[in-house]
């Protein structure tokens, strides 16, 4: 008990100081098995348990009051001797005076709180411990749809659609067959054959002597199966009529041949191989170059390239491959005019016979538009003729009053402004230069054109009167 009071959960159950402790372990060893409780603290009783009646003491007799019985001060018995206290006991009603009194009444011995040890502890702690792996099974459950929802996989993309295993197809074996067996019996199975040709000593001429896939795999269908086909000892020109563009280069090229392409009109489909020179099989030495001729479609021509002909001969060529032709005149800084710059649709664009073509034209320079330079410098208003792409031609000069603010500015041009001309075009202008006065006549100073000539003054001096001589 003692024991139990000192591992109390509530504080308030425990001794209060190590005196307290020291005195039940003192009555305990004495014998007392009871410990009571502290002072101002009523007894605590465990649940569903009820008090014991204890014993009453020994009564002691006190003195009795005159007339009446009354209760005297409650005595306790002496402790044994030779031994420490044992603690309080309970306490008895004084003995009564003469005559009938009440009942004695007894106090019961304190008891203290002890907490009862549940016997189902493990049961709640398995209990607990399969909750836990629920819920972690759970929580991992709900990790994994997430990471699947979003598409993530091995590769870290989406995954990717597969295809049942009863919609695959057998990949034939065509090892040993000729090329023309192998390509029959693969189309005929939904394959496309794809051949590359070798030559092979040991395997007989067009033989296929090997295959990727193999055959006995199973792949979708349409998909591709590279064959190689024997060349025999002498290597030939391998079959590349009736593919497209593309792969019949391919093909020449793994065949160490080189291929010239060429294109032409033909009722096949555009981009398809409508005959090659030298023909499939025929001798030839590796290195050597193989012509293949490509469909541009039924009823379709290349625009043939007329640049550097006359309008005449330009006409003459696009009328004699069946089109229609109509001119175009555009101006162009680069090609001399009268000559053909370019044609449209462009030259070696496949189109329909009978189109219209037009034949562009040079018609020169662009046309320019002459800035007006009037009550500008002249400095400023050359620069503007000049970025304008023309230039200034004769430079006139007129007298103006002096301290006139026309002094150095242009006052007429020619051409006029906004006119259109051609590039390098001359523009003339003329400048206000100031003049002198002597008497009643002005007379113009003597300015100098470019290069240090004068131009549109008279250096005469008609008109002017003669200076005095100085000789007297």
């Amino acid at each position: 008990a003692i024991i139990l009071k000192l591992l109390a959960k509530n504080p308030a159950n425990r001794y209060p100081k190590a005196e307290d402790l020291r005195a039940d372990l003192q009555r305990y060893l004495a014998g007392a098995h009871s410990i009571p409780t502290r002072t101002g603290q009523s007894p605590r009783v465990r649940t569903g348990e009820r008090p014991a009646t204890a014993s009453p003491a020994p009564p002691v007799p006190a003195a009795p009051a005159a007339g009446r019985p009354r209760t005297g001060p409650v005595a306790t018995a002496p402790p044994p001797s030779g031994g420490p206290p044992t603690g309080p006991r309970a306490q008895v009603p004084a003995a009564p005076g003469p005559g009938p009194g009440p009942p004695p009444q007894y106090v019961p011995p304190a008891y203290y709180y002890e907490e009862v040890h549940r016997s189902d502890g493990w049961k709640r702690t398995v209990l607990m411990f399969l909750g836990l792996v629920v819920l972690v099974a759970a929580l991992g459950f709900l990790g994994w749809i997430f990471y699947d929802s979003l598409g993530l996989g091995d590769n870290n993309g989406p995954a990717e659609p597969t295809t049942p295993d009863n919609a695959l197809i057998e990949v034939p074996d065509v090892s040993g067959l000729s090329y023309g067996e192998a390509d029959a019996l693969l189309r005929s199975a939904g394959l496309e054959p794809e051949p590359s040709y070798q030559v092979n000593t040991g395997v007989p001429e067009n033989t296929v002597f090997a295959q990727s896939p193999p055959g006995g795999q199973r792949i979708e269908e349409g998909a591709t199966v590279a064959l190689t086909v024997s060349q025999g000892e002498t290597p030939r020109v391998p079959p590349v009529r009736g593919r497209n563009r593309v792969d019949a280069t391919e093909i020449l090229r793994s065949a160490g041949y080189e291929v010239i392409v060429i294109e032409g009109t033909s009722q096949a489909e555009a981009g398809i191989v409508v005959g090659q020179e030298p023909s499939s099989n025929t001798e030839l030495a590796l290195g050597e170059a193989v012509t293949i001729t490509v469909s541009t479609g039924p009823g379709q021509i290349f625009v043939p390239d007329v640049r550097g002909q006359t309008l005449i001969q330009a006409i003459q060529t696009l009328a004699d491959q069946g089109f229609r032709v109509a001119e175009r005149r555009e101006p162009s800084a680069t090609v001399p005019e009268g000559e053909i710059i370019e044609t449209d649709p462009l030259h070696g664009f496949p189109v329909a016979v009978g189109l219209e073509i037009y034949i562009i034209v040079s018609d020169g320079p662009p046309l320019v538009a002459i800035p007006d330079v009037q009550g500008l410098l002249f400095d400023t208003g050359k620069l503007a003729i000049e970025r304008a792409g023309l230039v200034v031609g004769i430079v006139t000069f007129e007298p103006v009053e002096p301290g006139s603010s026309d002094v150095g500015r242009i006052l007429a041009q020619t051409p006029p402004p906004n006119l259109e001309v051609s590039a390098e075009t001359e523009v003339d202008v003329v400048v206000g230069e100031s003049a002198e006065t002597e008497g009643d006549q002005v007379v113009p100073e003597s300015p100098e054109g470019e290069g240090g000539e004068t131009e549109g003054i008279d250096q005469t001096g008609a008109g002017l009167p003669e200076e005095p001589d100085e000789t007297g």
